[in-house]
């Protein structure tokens, strides 16, 4: 009498298996825009002070890294580091330098003397996450990388 109902469940995960195929066919044919992805990582909209915005993003399963890279005064730069951001005693970072970052990133990790770091960790449930920032004062270009992993 109720055979039916043994379809629902089967039904139900191909229809979730096609919307989550279909939000990253979306994010990969539509990603955000470098002001959208700047506002996101630090909670304003770019302000009409930073130049060359770039962006990249890359998510894939429980990890999520972000790049960005732009010029700014040392009033935005001074914003974005009193979100929690601590001076680096080195200039030495993750840096996102990984086969996902985009070409426009530096090979190399920016030898700079402003960097600096967030971290949080999680250790409970394998939480990690990392973000750093350097800021070449004398020419105001700025890399932001962000790390994190569940």
């Amino acid at each position: 009498m109720l055979k039916w109902l043994g379809g629902v469940p089967f039904v139900g995960l191909n229809v979730l298996a096609v919307l989550f195929v279909g939000m990253l066919l979306w994010n990969y044919l539509f990603p955000p825009s470098p002001s959208q992805q700047f506002q996101t990582a630090f909670g304003f909209a770019p302000p009409g002070d930073v130049k060359n915005l770039q962006a990249h993003s890359y998510v894939f399963g429980d990890s999520a890294q972000k790049w960005l890279a732009f010029s700014a005064s040392p009033s935005t730069i001074q914003k974005i580091v009193k979100l929690g951001f601590k001076q680096s005693k080195s200039s030495y970072g993750r840096a996102g330098i990984n086969q996902e970052a985009p070409t426009w990133w530096p090979q190399q990790t920016p030898n700079y003397k402003a960097a600096y770091y967030t971290e949080f960790r999680l250790k409970q449930f394998s939480t990690s996450e990392d973000e750093w920032i350097y800021w070449n004062p004398s020419s105001g270009q700025t890399y932001y990388h962000y790390d994190g992993i569940d």
